[in-house]
């Protein structure tokens, strides 16, 4: 019996603590410039000089973010490309290619 109610006690504890850890997550911005121009918004309006080193601050980290996405996209953009002149290539000059023999068996060379 004791056991039952402790059980019941600590699923109402729990009950109680998950919608507060779902309130309390951060979620960062579904855009970078969208969180940049809410940044610099706040940035005029606040006074205090420990609020506006700490939204430089995330300015900052929004920009260097963005950095490392830009040389992430280029390197996708660059494969992609040689991607496409590869396959132009191999398309262009199908004659070239070495013939395959399919008469060949497992033991023959050719």
């Amino acid at each position: 019996m004791r056991y039952a109610i402790q059980q019941r006690n600590f699923i109402l504890e729990n009950r109680a603590i998950v919608p507060m850890n779902k309130n309390s997550i951060v979620q960062g911005p579904s855009s970078i410039a969208a969180e940049k121009v809410r940044l610099r918004s706040e940035l005029e309006t606040v006074d205090d000089v420990v609020e506006v080193e700490r939204i430089k601050a995330r300015l900052q980290e929004l920009d260097t973010a963005r950095a490392t996405e830009r040389d992430e996209d280029a390197k996708a953009l660059r494969l992609e490309e040689m991607n496409g002149r590869n396959k132009i290539e191999n398309l262009k000059y199908p004659s070239e290619k070495k013939p395959v023999n399919a008469n060949l068996k497992i033991d023959d060379r050719g």
